[in-house]
């Protein structure tokens, strides 16, 4: 259309456009921002005497001359375009505005709803922690009621009958060492009878009927009378820890299950002997004497529990043994021993019936909650979210206290039986000593002689643990190779590949047999004890079995060859290195 001002506008002027009707340079005129000048004013005639009207305009407040219309044109577009620019920048701003006012009224809102939840949940944590602290105190209650059966018994010094007792079963030998053995193997008799008179028994010291050579001393040492009458007959073995390393390794030589003839004509079947074990400081003759001194009693077996252990886990991975040495003597390690049921009747009760476990079905995955379950014979089910293995564990654990008892010999064979599932799986995390001992021990050193509330003075399952995560630690491509093992004597865990030719048994986990001797008179001093002796730690002889790094014994075939290499023969060398027992 034709401008005003007599050229052409490039902007063809639409409905509703907002340059108006007569096109963008009407639109700026009629705003004040370009317009002709007068010759009212003298600067006006001396501009319009130059210029022509349409070169004239005024923009941004002040006056411009164009030398064209086409100038004129292009200024106005580029004043356009920033009035444009102008408008959509404070539209943003505006829009920036309201979003941020938005923003921070919902995050506000949000905050306010965060903080209610977060008190929601602090008050549900708050109500879940009260219920695993009381949980937790009744677990500690259970293992106050097993610790309460728990020794050490002060015991001596011996009196002059107990001297002339010791003194003649050692042949009225004058040798310190043999003195004080027998001296300390009869003040071990006295802590067992003490033992069970606490337990309310009635107690006959049969053992000293020996100064006078009547009763049946041969057969056992102490006569045990309940209150209903019946009469038990128990064989006191005792042994020595030497300084009280707790490195060392000690066992209980039992020359004989013996049996007792039974008076009842109608029962032809003798009764067996119990066998209590007792364990003792090592002490110098002179010291006994003179002063008192602890032992711990480790508990009671007989030969048929013996039996009952291997039969427990005779479906197993591991195949049990329970053989004598060449003497005929079988060693018992400690943790064969259990106490007598009257000793666990507290401990019993207060598992069965003074924990309400629906009450704390929130925490069902807690180690004390997961504790009680499995020493009431029940397992979790897999909805509790463990690992598969760790279920696996607890599900076999239950099974077999569930049959057998809550019982030491069937906790310490439950985890030594897990390790080998665990090692046949060939997977790197299948063995988790540290959620084990969260379930037994719940992380805490003064629960060590109650592992899942069972009695064990001797803390020979924290032992047997330390000992096998050492081994899986120490595993390597000869322990992985193995898939046949077996547990000589209760003690001793060898293993072989069953499917390689004149594959030999390998011990994997042991203690030493061997002595340490006299450096001059090469007479043995003290037995070594070393524990554990570990695969992948130790040297192996060519007979497959683990060599001692302190006294260098593997075995009594390469000692009597003289294969035994350089052994200690100082007892200061030894290294007083806190390995717990095996």
């Amino acid at each position: 259309m034709k401008s005003p001002y007599n050229y052409e506008s490039p902007y063809t002027p639409e409905k509703g456009d907002l340059y108006g009707e007569n096109g963008i340079i009407d639109y700026y005129e009629k705003n004040q921002i370009f317009y002709r000048l007068t010759t009212d004013t003298a600067k006006s005639r001396r501009i319009h005497a130059k210029c022509p009207p349409e070169c004239i305009f005024l923009m941004m407040g002040k006056v411009y001359v164009a030398e064209s219309p086409e100038t004129i044109e292009k200024r106005i577009k580029e004043l356009f375009k920033a009035r444009q620019e102008a408008q959509q920048s404070e539209l943003r701003k505006q829009r920036q505005k309201e979003n941020k006012r938005k923003q921070d009224t919902l995050r506000l809102k949000l905050k306010a709803a965060n903080a209610k939840r977060e008190a929601v949940r602090a008050i549900e944590r708050k109500r879940l922690d009260d219920l695993e602290a009381e949980l937790r105190s009744a677990v500690e209650d259970i293992h106050r009621a097993s610790r309460r059966q728990i020794n050490p018994i002060t015991i001596g010094p011996p009196s002059d009958d107990d001297q002339k007792l010791a003194s003649k079963w050692a042949k009225h030998s004058k040798k310190d060492s043999t003195l004080s053995r027998m001296l300390s193997a009869r003040l071990a008799e006295l802590a067992a009878k003490k033992y069970f008179e606490l337990l309310g028994f009635h107690v006959d010291d049969v053992a000293m009927s020996q100064l006078s050579d009547d009763g049946d001393w041969l057969l056992y040492d102490l006569k045990i009378v309940n209150e209903g009458g019946l009469e038990f007959y128990v064989d006191v073995k005792n042994a020595r820890i030497t300084d009280n390393r707790s490195n060392y390794y000690t066992s209980h030589c039992v020359p004989k299950f013996k049996k007792v003839p039974r008076i009842d004509a109608l029962k032809s079947e003798d009764l067996n002997v119990t066998i209590a074990g007792v364990l003792s400081p090592w002490q110098s003759y002179e010291d006994i004497q003179l002063q008192s001194y602890e032992v711990t009693f480790l508990g009671i077996t007989q030969k048929t529990a013996l039996t009952h252990i291997i039969e427990a886990f005779k479906d197993g991975p591991i195949q049990m043994e329970f053989d004598a040495n060449k003497m005929g003597h079988a060693l018992l390690p400690p943790w064969v021993f259990d106490y007598p049921k009257l000793a666990s009747v507290d401990r019993d009760r207060m598992i069965a019936s003074e924990v309400d476990l629906r009450r704390y079905s929130e925490i069902a995955r807690s180690p004390y909650c997961l504790a009680l379950k499995v020493a009431e014979g029940k397992a979790p089910g897999a909805s509790v979210g463990l690992s598969k293995f760790n279920q696996v564990f607890i599900e076999a654990l239950a099974e077999k206290i569930r049959i057998n008892g809550l019982r030491l010999p069937i906790l310490f064979g439950s985890i030594l039986e897990h390790f080998v599932v665990c090692l046949k799986s060939k997977e790197n995390d299948a063995f988790d000593a540290g959620f084990i001992s969260s379930l037994i021990f719940h992380n805490r050193r003064d629960q060590y002689q109650t592992p899942l509330f069972a009695h064990d003075p001797a803390a020979s399952v924290i032992g047997l643990i330390h000992s096998l995560e050492t081994l899986w630690r120490r595993r390597n491509s000869e322990l992985l190779s193995i898939n046949q093992f077996k547990l000589v004597s209760l003690n001793i865990l060898r293993g072989k590949r069953e499917s390689a030719e004149n594959s030999i048994w390998i011990t994997l986990l042991a203690y030493c047999g061997g002595w340490i001797k006299d450096a001059k008179t090469q007479e043995p001093v003290r037995p070594c004890g070393k524990t554990p002796l570990v695969l992948g730690e130790s040297e192996i002889c060519s007979r497959g079995y683990l060599v001692c790094p302190y006294c260098k014994f593997c075995c009594e075939s390469c000692e009597n060859e003289g294969k035994r290499k350089n052994r200690i023969t100082d007892v200061d060398d030894l290294d007083e290195a806190q390995n717990c027992p095996f």
